[in-house]
């Protein structure tokens, strides 16, 4: 049984150094094969590439010459006539020029002749309408402060209109109705050089004083003394924006001038003379 023994614990003692030899043999074999062996490197030469590369052409944008503004004139002159008064008058006030102290009646009664008892607010509409007859619809937009003869429309309201029509012209057709023993005739009224409300505009208005007067005279119509007298005081020639002058078209008050300014064909004449003063004045 000693002997027994003494073999059991020898095989137990030998077994184990089998398998620890054997099993380091086999795994040096075994590792060799998994262990990763980089390769070798391999060293490729490169050629430098050199693109050569096109200069980027230069793109000069091109600036749009600068044309001169210019400003689009209106295709046809604008001409505002204003047939003076109306049938009832407007005692309420309203100041005679931009900032003004000086305040008048917004619409003064309209004269009445002596002789034909003819209204001035009707007579001006008359002549009104025949000026715009004759005018070149084709060159001239004309345009009338009123067309009816009851409306409530002042003095300054008309110069406004006219210049919100931007208006090239505007022209105020009165007849005369003062007590003047010697006053016949036609005359034109514009603001004196030294109106501090129309001072720019003393030129332009001496200048369309001057062609419609010389019309007048040129159509043998009478006139009033020289034909042209001043005024600073006057409503209807302190607002507008443009060249402006009244036209009186005689006295009714004097019976001459009263019945001549009734009958149609001396409108004609008026309106005639009219016509080509204002074609001469705005186209100069």
């Amino acid at each position: 049984m000693r002997y027994l023994r003494m073999f059991i614990v020898a095989i137990a003692l030998v077994i184990p150094l089998i398998f620890l030899f054997f099993g380091q043999t086999y795994l040096k074999k075994h590792m060799a094969a998994l262990q990763y062996i980089p390769p070798k490197s391999t060293i490729v030469e490169e050629k430098e590439v050199v693109q050569k590369v096109q200069p980027k052409k230069q793109v000069v944008v091109k600036k749009p010459m600068e044309q001169p503004v210019q400003v689009k004139e209106k295709e046809k002159k604008i001409i505002v006539i204003d047939p003076g008064h109306q049938r009832y008058r407007d005692q309420r006030l309203e100041p005679i020029g931009p900032d003004s102290h000086t305040w008048k009646p917004k619409m003064p009664a309209s004269a009445y002749g002596v002789s034909t008892g003819q209204a001035e607010y009707a007579l001006t509409l008359q002549v009104a309408n025949r000026i715009k007859e004759r005018l070149d619809a084709s060159k001239y937009e004309v345009k009338l402060t009123r067309t009816e003869h009851v409306i409530a429309k002042s003095t300054k309201e008309r110069a406004e209109f006219a210049n919100k029509q931007n208006a090239d012209l505007y022209i105020q057709l009165h007849a005369d109705g003062a007590k003047d023993a010697n006053g016949r005739g036609m005359y034109i009224i514009m603001a004196h050089e030294n109106n501090r409300y129309t001072k720019k505009l003393m030129e332009a208005n001496r200048k369309v004083s001057q062609v419609l007067l010389q019309e007048i005279k040129s159509a043998k119509l009478d006139t009033h003394k020289k034909g042209l007298l001043y005024a600073d005081q006057m409503t209807a020639l302190n607002w507008p924006n443009m060249p402006s002058v009244i036209v009186e078209l005689g006295y009714l008050n004097d019976r001459q001038d009263d019945e001549r300014l009734a009958k149609t064909a001396y409108q004609n004449r008026i309106a005639e003379a009219l016509a080509r003063g204002i074609e001469k004045a705005v186209e100069k």
